[in-house]
């Protein structure tokens, strides 16, 4: 008899308090029932501890839910292998022109005295002459979109000079005084070399050569490197032009200053027609475009950018009902990018379950991802204020992305572009490369529609049961059954969620007993705690009730579903943003009491 009692009517509300420390005396309890009234009562001011939820809830080993050290049960996440991504611009290159040549020719007749006699003047002591030695001319057509506003282009280019004498001048000339090479300014020059001696370039461009004296050899040569093209510098003669998305045309002179000296010269060998010339040929290598510096209109795409998985959920949160609908669910996307220019990504959340069913599609926001360095950005519903090193997105729906547990969360179809209103500086062939990982780290909060669920099960009840009877009745020709078990009790909640109980057989073979042979009712919903901290109270009546006594004959088991949900019964009033915490968040049970109505056939000792 003790054991029946214990069945129908304390342990239909372990889905409660999932342990209990009741110190329920049964053993004044008769042996026999059946014989006398048909009501009996038994239990009165009785009173469980404090259940706390660490007793009811049990995670076991997961590995995304954990207690705190302050309580709270956390939510947590992580892919451990980052997710990579690289973007890279191809160099552009110019071809060189052909091979330019041009003759140098300069006139001495005012160093001739037979000459400036006939003229009736002065013999000059000092002449300069200026020539163009080479022109610089080229254009591509192979312009990259992305370039908006082009300021500076780093290259890579050679330019050789060759610079042959005739006879006469290696004869006249003992030397030069000075000699000035111009360069176009908007040549940024590397190394420059004047017959292997290297040389520098000036403020202005312009390479200076004191006493130069013409090689034994016929000729001089120049070598000259370029480093780099700057399109802010130039005059109407020397410039760079750059048309968006069409072409990139350069041009330039490269002119020669001489000062000659009468006496560095053998005024012996000048005759009639006193014309002294050299060839000048001039060769540019392809210029390669390795770098750039403007403004740039970068956008690419990738299918995804890098998944959270998320596996070993714990029990209460595996039942079907579950709605794991977060106040506040964070997902971190933390990054490490080397693009130089800050990006703005967009796409949008999938979220798919453990079945491989897409569940959730959340559109993302725009954000900023930081060039050059390391930062998160925060996926959340609650809006906070950014910082330097982390971006703050704020989406109202976050929440549908945890309605259903998630087994994963991929961010798709994913442009990023860059968010650089100014100018920056980006690197022509080389492969900039970014890593990310997701993280999720949220204590267990419940929005509106979000509910947690524990199951309970009495098993083993077949041996138990199986001869009970209860006294039946016939109305209207009908069979029935006089009697049912009743609880009751005061409850008190410091869960901030509101419990709703069900319960139901289950017999022999695994299968559900209708409710129309054994029915277990429950007269209301546990209302929530508003803070999490001060209970709601309420008083609370089960009903354990068959319909047949034929019933006892098959039933095993009975389960229990309990729901605690952020919004009461008719989805209002929701308790949100209260952290759930496993040691201080509990149910009591108050002056619980046991009646029997109806009489029990048999003798069960």
């Amino acid at each position: 008899m003790k054991k029946l009692f214990y069945l129908f009517t304390f342990l239909p509300f372990c889905l409660f308090v999932s342990c209990t420390d009741s110190h329920y005396d049964l053993d004044q309890v008769d042996a026999t029932v059946g014989v006398g009234g048909d009501d009996f009562s038994l239990l009165k001011n009785n009173t469980t501890e404090e259940i706390p939820l660490e007793d009811i809830f049990n995670i076991e080993e997961s590995r995304f839910v954990h207690i705190g050290e302050n309580g709270n049960y956390v939510l947590t996440g992580t892919n451990t292998v980052p997710f990579n991504m690289s973007m890279s611009m191809n160099p552009i290159t110019i071809s060189s022109a052909a091979t330019r040549e041009k003759v140098v020719s300069i006139d001495l007749k005012d160093f001739s005295s037979s000459e400036n006699v006939k003229a009736r003047r002065a013999v000059k002591k000092e002449l300069t002459v200026e020539r163009t030695l080479a022109s610089v001319e080229y254009e591509s057509t192979d312009i990259p979109e992305m370039i908006e506003e082009l300021d500076y282009m780093q290259t890579e280019a050679t330019m050789r000079m060759k610079v042959e004498f005739n006879d006469n001048v290696l004869k006249v000339f003992k030397k030069m005084a000075l000699v000035k090479i111009q360069l176009p300014k908007f040549i940024d020059v590397g190394d420059i070399t004047f017959d292997g001696n290297p040389l520098q370039a000036d403020a202005d461009n312009c390479v200076t050569l004191v006493d130069v004296v013409p090689p034994s050899v016929g000729y001089s040569t120049v070598t000259m490197t370029v480093k780099g093209i700057d399109l802010t510098k130039g005059d109407d003669k020397n410039f760079v032009k750059f048309e968006k998305g069409k072409r990139l045309y350069a041009k330039g002179d490269m002119t020669v200053f001489v000062t000659m000296k009468l006496e560095d010269v053998n005024v012996f060998y000048l005759e009639d027609p006193y014309i002294f010339s050299a060839k000048c040929t001039a060769e540019m290598s392809d210029t390669k475009i390795t770098g750039l510096e403007g403004v740039f209109d970068i956008t690419y795409e990738r299918d995804m950018m890098g998944k959270l998985i998320i596996n070993s959920y714990p029990e209460f949160l595996l039942d079907p009902d579950v709605r794991l609908r977060l106040y506040d669910p964070h997902i971190d996307l933390v990054y490490e990018n080397d693009l130089p220019v800050d990006g703005i990504v967009s796409g949008h959340l999938v979220a798919t379950d453990r079945y491989g069913n897409h569940f959730a599609d959340i559109p993302v926001p725009p954000f900023k991802m930081k060039g050059q360095g390391k930062g998160v950005v925060s996926l959340r519903r609650v809006p906070a204020p950014s910082t330097e090193d982390s971006t703050i997105v704020a989406i109202d729906n976050i929440m549908d992305i945890v309605n259903i547990l998630p087994c994963k969360v991929e961010l798709w179809d994913v442009k990023i572009k860059n968010a650089n209103s100014g100018r920056s500086s980006v690197k022509l062939g080389y492969e900039y490369q970014s890593n990310s990982h997701y993280m999720l780290h949220n204590s267990l909060s419940l929005a509106a529609g979000g509910q947690v669920v524990k199951n309970d099960t009495i098993k083993e009840l077949h041996d138990w049961v199986k001869d009970l009877r209860f006294k039946e009745t016939v109305v209207d020709g009908k069979k029935g059954i006089d009697g049912y078990m009743q609880m009751d009790a005061d409850v008190e909640n410091k869960i901030p969620a509101y419990i709703t109980i069900t319960a139901f057989g289950i017999d022999h073979n695994g299968d559900s007993i209708s409710t129309d042979r054994l029915n277990f009712t429950i007269d209301k919903v546990v209302p929530a705690s508003l803070d999490g901290v001060t209970p709601s109270k309420c008083h609370i009546t089960i009903i354990a009730k068959a319909a047949d006594n034929d019933v006892f004959k098959v039933l095993d088991q009975i389960k229990f579903h309990m729901i605690g949900a952020a919004s009461d019964e008719n989805g209002q009033n929701p308790v949100e943003g209260i952290p759930i915490n496993a040691y201080t968040q509990t149910i009591k049970l108050i002056n619980v009491t046991l009646k029997k109505h109806g009489k029990i056939v048999g003798d069960f000792n």
